[in-house]
Order: C-alpha cells, then sequence, then structure tokens
C-alpha cells in the first residue's frame, strides 16, 4: 500500500516546512491551510485516486485544519487509511483553559487517524496520559553547523522562533534585568498569528525594566540561521515545550543554546550529549554564558542528529511498515 504524503500549510509554517523537508523527492501534494470540512472536500479532488493512494499521511498541529480539525481532517481522508504526525503538542504550562481545549483537539485528532506519530518520548507521554493513542516516535531532525558561529560581544541574548505566549521571551527579559550587567533581548523572528502587537508588549516589558530589546520581525530559514549565529547568548526559555524545532535551529547555527530543563530537553540533551547547555537557573546560566561566550559555540568533536536525511528515511521506513499492516501502530 502506497502513503501518500500530503502537505498541509504555508511553507513559511515550522510544521509545512518539516513536512516538505521529509517527503522531498517523493510524490505529494501540498495544500493551504484548510479551513473548514467545505475546504477539505474540495481539497480532495488535488489528490491522487484513492486506489493511487490508499493512505495519506500528514505532519499537523491544531492551527492548521480551522476550528474543526477533527472534521476538516476526517472530510480530507474519506475513508482512505490515515497516518498523522502530530506537533506541538498541548503542555501543562500553557494554564489550564487553554490546556484543556487543546487537548480535546489533539484527542479528537488522534482518534481519526490509524497512526499517530510524535516527535518526542516526552510528547508520547503526554498524547498517553491524555487518553490518545500514539503509535510511534520521530525525533525532529536537527542538521548542525549550516552556517560557522561567529557570536559578538555585544551582551545579546537571542530567543529563536515565532513569538507567541509561553516562548519564554518573557522570561529571558526577566531575567535579564536580574543581572549586573545592561544586555538586549533579540527576538529572531516574526510574531506568530493571532498574537499581534506582542512584540510591543515585550519591548514595553524590557524598557520598564531597563533591558534593550529588538525584534528582527519573519526571517528566511538561511538568514535567521546567520543571525543566530552572531548573538551573543543563545537561549530555548521555554520550560514545557514538547518538541523544539528552535532548539534543532540553534545547533543548526553551530550554537550550543542554553536550555532551561525539562523533559524534552533532557531527551534532546541524552541522545546527543555536550550540544546542550542546560540549566534550572536561567539568571545564573545567562550570567555565566554573557561572561564565556564561547562556551555556547558548539565544539567540533560533538555528533548531533538525526539529519533530515536521517529522520526522512526512518519516516519512509515506518510508513512503509505500517502501510503493511491492518493495526492501528506500526
Amino acid at each position: 500500500m502506497s502513503v501518500h504524503p500530503v502537505v498541509v500549510g504555508d511553507p513559511t509554517h515550522g510544521v509545512a516546512l518539516l513536512a516538505l523537508q521529509l517527503s522531498d523527492g517523493l510524490p505529494r501534494t501540498t495544500l493551504p491551510a484548510l479551513l473548514d470540512p467545505a475546504g477539505a472536500r474540495a481539497a480532495r479532488a488535488l489528490l491522487p485516486a484513492p486506489d493511487r493512494a490508499p493512505a495519506l499521511h500528514l505532519h499537523l498541529n491544531d492551527d492548521l485544519l480551522g476550528p474543526t480539525p477533527a472534521a476538516t481532517l476526517s472530510a480530507l481522508a474519506d475513508g482512505r487509511r490515515l497516518a498523522i504526525t502530530l506537533h506541538d503538542v498541548p503542555q501543562p504550562g500553557e494554564g489550564d483553559a487553554r490546556l484543556a481545549r487543546r487537548l480535546a483537539v489533539y484527542r479528537e485528532l488522534a482518534a481519526t487517524a490509524d497512526l499517530v506519530v510524535v516527535s518526542s518520548e516526552h510528547e508520547r507521554a503526554g498524547m498517553r496520559g491524555a487518553g490518545a493513542s500514539c503509535g510511534a516516535v520521530l525525533p525532529l531532525p536537527i542538521d548542525a553547523r549550516r552556517v560557522p558561529a561567529d557570536p559578538r560581544d555585544d551582551a545579546t541574548v537571542g530567543v529563536l522562533g515565532w513569538i507567541h505566549p509561553g516562548k519564554g521571551h518573557a522570561a529571558v527579559a526577566d531575567a535579564l534585568a536580574a543581572l549586573d550587567r545592561p544586555a538586549t533581548l533579540v527576538a529572531l523572528g516574526g510574531v506568530a498569528r493571532g498574537h499581534e502587537g506582542l512584540d510591543r508588549e515585550l519591548a514595553a516589558r524590557c524598557a520598564r525594566q531597563g533591558v534593550g530589546f529588538r525584534c528582527t520581525g519573519y526571517l528566511a530559514e538561511m538568514e535567521q540561521l546567520r543571525e543566530a549565529a552572531r548573538v551573543a547568548v543563545p537561549v530555548s526559555p521555554h520550560r514545557h515545550v514538547s518538541a523544539s524545532g528552535s532548539i534543532g535551529s540553534w545547533l543548526s547555527a553551530s550554537r550550543r543554546p542554553l536550555v532551561v530543563d525539562g523533559g524534552y530537553a533532557r531527551e534532546v540533551d541524552a541522545r546527543n550529549p555536550g550540544a546542550l547547555a542546560l540549566t534550572d537557573d536561567l539568571p545564573a546560566g545567562l550570567r555565566a554564558a554573557l561572561a564565556d561566550p564561547a562556551s555556547t559555540v558548539l565544539r567540533p568533536g560533538v555528533r548531533v542528529g538525526p539529519t533530515t536525511a536521517e529522520a526522512a528515511v526512518a519516516q519512509t521506513a515506518l510508513l512503509d511498515r505500517w502501510a503493511r499492516t491492518r493495526g492501528t501502530t506500526a
């Protein structure tokens, strides 16, 4: 049985970009974000016929399929077997109301699919704790050292990726305010859809505390990596992250990021010894990194992975195994 990749969403969206990278060279269908079941039914005309593609695979999170994601996904599949890789799995740090709302969506998406894949054991535990089936874990790809590190000696601290609540920018601003030296928070990315104005709120928060602030706005991939290579200190401050592409992007910029300790951070650290600097004390970690920027450069001997090529092979192998079965797991 053939498993046909379907890429949903704008290619600047991290989930869609990953789906494109992992299906490169394969016959696939690309679709814009689907707003409702009617849009999904219309999009079916762009798919190969069911006898040519009896199973579909999509990378998804809860904002790519409109306000009724499970119904939209079901309308797109229209009876075909369905494998989904879920991203941005809900985490407790999001707050009770948001967590409950998002968990309900992820349970519904999982119930719609025949195979559910996530990107970390941390995410699988979260899905199972929410009562949702999860058949496999495929770690996010990390292509290290795509650009050389070139940290400036200018007390800049970078947070990489879309700005949204809970990403950790505010925590970094507060930590920098507690230091005994001036520093600047650099947001390497634009404001996520639905959170317009958050960059201005961060700028005001920093100004009140005597911390510098700069937001680059949206950056294309290689431009973002070059900027990431230049900040004095790279940091991934989101404690409750489920699986983070931004950690991999820091490594692609040849950086060894300061990462707030948590389940996913420990998972990446165990798989890539020496690639991260874990901390339970963000101000202390930032103080040490600013005093020794060389410690934030990924050492030549540190091996990091899986690469995109390795991740693509693993994904294809998993889907091929699943396609040969009739059960709900690979």
